[in-house]
């Protein structure tokens, strides 16, 4: 690992490049905000807190078939906001989308 100048922070992640940022004054907490998490990120309490109360807009992929091809090309998509719009991932079965459908025809 080489050494940064003072004021540089680099940050290594277990997925993608390692960032380096310099001049972290001010604007540090946005750039970790922005690279701390894949670029399509799981479902979770966090996507959640992100979406509904911080109220950020987002791009919700349902992968039933667990496509690697399709959640390629929504990170591709999803580099170019850099962070700043949340894309999630949702692993959908088909029997999950069944249950859905019989438990709406019922209530109809």
């Amino acid at each position: 690992m080489e050494k940064q100048a003072a004021g540089t922070v680099e940050i290594h992640r277990s997925f993608g490049d390692s960032l380096t940022h310099a001049g972290i004054k001010d604007t540090f907490a946005g750039w970790l905000k922005k690279y701390s998490r894949p670029f399509v990120v799981n479902f979770d309490d966090r996507t959640i807190g992100e979406v509904f109360h911080k109220k950020r807009t987002a791009v919700v992929l349902f992968n039933t078939d667990k496509s690697a091809k399709l959640k390629e090309v929504a990170t591709q998509v999803a580099s170019t906001f850099e962070g700043d719009v949340v894309f999630t991932e949702i692993l959908v079965s088909h029997q999950l989308i069944l249950a859905i459908k019989r438990t709406l025809q019922q209530i109809r």
